[in-house]
């Protein structure tokens, strides 16, 4: 009977054992309706409004990350931006050096490009984007610097020039380097300046392109890695207002995707880094980089709306006018309206406004002159700045009537002075005179 009974626990046990040992097991997102988000399961994000800079999310975004291949986004930027400058064009013909290849491994170079091979800048960027070629990366930035080594400093200058204060690159395409980090505020600098670029957001937002043969290669068929856009890699994860983005992975660097999606005229970047995958009751694989994503863009677009915050034309208060013949003050008026992207659910009272304004202004004034600004904030954040106009006109007193003149103490110039006492002196004569 003991035995029997201990047995029936030895299993128990080893039940209970093998299930906590198991993966854990994907849940249900939380959905956004009521505007509440359960942390992210991700190693950092960022979420934000590319037109506003407004910041929706953020989790460990300003902590030092491996960028894996998503460094390619600053890549390509470096090279629109010496195609913009007239450097080099999208036509134009490159050909692999015998060197570029140096530092990648197989594994890597999936591009098989070749020495001698020759391939178009345009080419080479969908070879960057869609595919994640290392091999194309390092022959753009031999093209563009004459080395990789150059390239990279040139890459730092430019994360630099953007605002850029925790990154440091060593290579155009992500191999890992511990000198080789970033942070999601970073990447998304990186992200939103290459968003402004017409053929960046043509190629990442392509799902295929075909790199016609070259003089050493037949042609090659690409596809775009990004789960958001194609099923082509990986089938279940298509999000209808994805517009593209650019995918990465490494071992330290774990699985990450910067991504771009638009919905209703709201356009939102969205930097997920550092995740995992989780096994579903089925056994297949949930990659975190891509539900996330797709949970953050959801909540974003249900939880966040474009106000107004303040209305162009709007009283905005009085300031004291000094020496003015039409009144003591003139009304103020907001310049332009100030909109936000704000929580569905805020009050205008938790709003706070900031005059800058002096205590008074002279006359003369005229409608429309510029008489101090109005800030407006969010938990001590600024959301815009308005300048603050007259509203009616002031003519300025003459200069004897003056609110200052007519504050003073009496007083008169002394040649006055002169004058009055002779006319006093002539009427106590005269009245000295009727005296009998």
């Amino acid at each position: 009977m003991k035995k029997t009974r201990f047995i029936s626990i030895f299993f128990l046990l080893t039940f209970f054992t093998i299930l906590l040992s198991t993966p854990a097991l994907a849940s249900s997102p939380k959905t956004a309706d009521t505007g509440d988000l359960t942390e992210v399961n991700c190693g950092s994000c960022l979420l934000k409004d590319l037109d506003t800079n407004t910041v929706l999310y953020g989790q460990g975004n300003d902590e030092r990350i491996y960028p894996a291949s998503v460094t390619k986004v600053l890549t390509a930027l470096v090279v629109l931006q010496h195609i913009e400058a007239g450097d080099m064009a999208l036509g134009q013909t490159i050909t692999a050096s015998d060197t570029f290849q140096k530092g990648l491994t197989y594994q890597c170079a999936k591009g098989n490009i070749q020495s001698g091979e020759q391939l178009t800048v345009k080419d080479l960027l969908y070879m960057l984007l869609l595919s994640s070629h290392c091999d194309a990366a390092n022959v753009l930035a031999e093209a563009v610097s004459g080395s990789v080594k150059e390239f990279a400093e040139e890459m730092n200058q430019a994360a630099e020039g953007l605002g850029c204060t925790g990154t440091h690159f060593t290579n155009p395409s992500g191999l890992h380097d511990k000198q080789h980090y970033t942070t999601c505020d970073d990447l998304y600098l990186i992200g939103q300046a290459a968003y402004e670029y017409d053929t960046y957001r043509t190629i990442i937002g392509k799902t295929r392109h075909t790199v016609p043969a070259t003089n050493l290669s037949d042609s090659r068929k690409l596809k775009n890695t990004n789960a958001l856009i194609t099923e082509q890699s990986f089938p279940g994860y298509l999000y209808k207002y994805c517009t593209g983005g650019k995918t990465g992975s490494t071992y330290p660097a774990g699985y990450c995707l910067l991504s771009y999606a638009e919905k209703d005229g709201q356009r939102l970047c969205c930097v997920m880094m550092g995740c995992n995958w989780l096994i579903n009751l089925d056994g297949s694989r949930r990659r975190l980089q891509f539900t996330e994503s797709i949970r953050l863009y959801d909540w974003g677009f249900d939880y966040f709306e474009t106000q107004t915050v303040i209305e162009k034309d709007s009283v905005q208060g009085e300031i004291a006018v000094t020496g003015s013949r039409n009144g003591d003050s003139v009304e103020l008026l907001a310049a332009e309206s100030v909109s936000a992207l704000l929580p569905a659910d805020i009050d205008s009272e938790q709003l706070t406004f900031q005059k800058q304004l002096p205590d008074s202004i002279p006359a003369p004034v005229s409608s429309g002159d510029v008489v101090g600004t109005l800030t407006v904030e969010l938990d001590g954040t600024p959301l815009g700045t308005v300048d603050l106009l007259a509203n009616g006109t002031h003519d300025e007193l003459p200069h004897i009537f003056s609110r200052e003149r007519l504050d003073a103490p009496f007083s008169l110039p002394l040649p006055g002075i002169a004058v009055i006492l002779v006319l006093l002196l002539l009427l106590f004569a005269r009245f000295r005179r009727k005296r009998p």
